[in-house]
């Protein structure tokens, strides 16, 4: 069963426990100013998950991510820093799809970096890669290591549920605790966002398919569709 890369406070005494190493969206490459819509969530001043923008005040990220808070901030610097004053304030809703883990996130205000984009229904289906972005932790050993650094990576897609993509091992690793929410990209198409991954930040992934009529049918509700 895949594993939830959600908030990383969260996670933290259970790491303690795992003995081996992972590199983030592992081993992945330095991002930089490639993939400006991918995001960082915020929550309570702490780094919580990944996030991405598909117009310039909606942001889509995993719906474990944002359970229970009424604001988030979400920041798109290719470093994070989570005291930054460039941080965006936005206010969560869920879906409550039974089945879904799926959220957006309607900010205060645009931002000012161009948004991805949505996909269109049951486009998942002709793709073969994805690229994953993120913030998550890159090294569980000798100890907890996040730099704040958005990373990417290629990853090939094994199979698709109704709901879902697996995505096929990698043995460097693959995404790891805080990249959940964050996009899975075909091109500067949004197909899917992170959910989960294998132990130890290595092994198969799973992500929450935006190409179906059940994610559809939230999304619509936030941001026009293609």
């Amino acid at each position: 069963m895949a594993r939830f890369l959600g908030i990383f406070v969260l996670v933290i005494a259970a790491l303690g426990a795992l003995s081996a190493s992972a590199s983030a969206i592992t081993n992945g490459e330095f991002d930089g100013n490639r993939h400006p819509y991918a995001g960082a969530l915020v929550v309570d001043g702490r780094p919580a998950c990944s996030a991405v923008l598909v117009s310039p005040t909606v942001v889509v990220t995993a719906g474990h991510c944002v359970m229970g808070h009424a604001v988030v901030s979400v920041g798109f610097e290719s470093t994070l820093d989570p005291s930054s004053p460039q941080l965006m304030t936005g206010t969560p809703y869920v879906d409550t799809t039974p089945g879904s883990d799926l959220a957006v996130v309607v900010l205060d205000r645009p931002a000012t970096v161009a948004p991805a984009k949505l996909p269109t229904a049951r486009s998942l289906e002709r793709v073969r890669t994805v690229v994953a972005v993120g913030y998550g932790y890159y090294d569980l050993k000798p100890e907890l290591l996040f730099d704040g650094q958005r990373r990417a990576a290629s990853l090939e897609v094994k199979s698709l549920t109704q709901a879902t993509v697996e995505l096929k091992e990698r043995k460097d690793g693959t995404v790891c605790f805080g990249d959940s929410g964050g996009p899975q990209l075909d091109g500067d198409t949004v197909v899917a966002i992170t959910l989960g991954g294998g132990k130890h930040c290595k092994g198969a992934s799973t992500g929450y398919r935006l190409d179906t009529p059940s994610a559809r049918g939230f999304l619509s509700a936030y941001v026009a569709l293609p």
